[in-house]
């Protein structure tokens, strides 16, 4: 209950700063999110021995989230999770989204009707861009 509640008001923080910038005069924050598949909590920063430079700076002028897990120990529902503030399950992602249908499972692939926080921030002028592996689903029928 308490990780649920923490997500949500995390999710919430991020939009409400985000829209709370509109009537503002400065120009809009910008939001960047990073999500790497299988790193751990030493992979990165003091406790790592790999040098990342920019990684360490952005951590240091922004937000750094320590105490945050992830939804799932697999991609395709920890990027839905992360996308729509949800339970996995909940958005159509309980497991790796597949181009085809596995055996006994339905083909995966993020609900169109889940509200993302690109969607969200939308409405405050914010512009998203994803770069990388979006792996939530082979439905591209919007």
């Amino acid at each position: 209950m308490t990780y649920k509640l923490f997500k949500y008001l995390l999710v919430g923080k991020l939009i409400l700063s985000a829209c709370s910038l509109q009537g503002d005069s400065s120009p809009p924050q910008k939001i960047i999110v990073i999500l790497a598949d299988d790193m751990g909590w030493a992979d990165l920063g003091p406790a790592s021995n790999i040098d990342t430079p920019h990684l360490d700076q952005l951590t240091k002028e922004g937000v750094s989230l320590s105490r945050f897990y992830a939804s799932a120990p697999i991609c395709s529902p920890t990027r839905a999770a992360l996308l729509t503030g949800r339970y996995p399950h909940s958005v159509g992602v309980p497991q790796l989204a597949a181009p085809e249908a596995k055996s006994g499972a339905p083909k995966l692939s993020l609900n169109h009707s889940a509200v993302t926080i690109p969607e969200v921030l939308k409405a405050g002028n914010y512009q998203s861009v994803l770069i990388g592996k979006w792996h939530l689903g082979f439905d591209l029928t919007w």
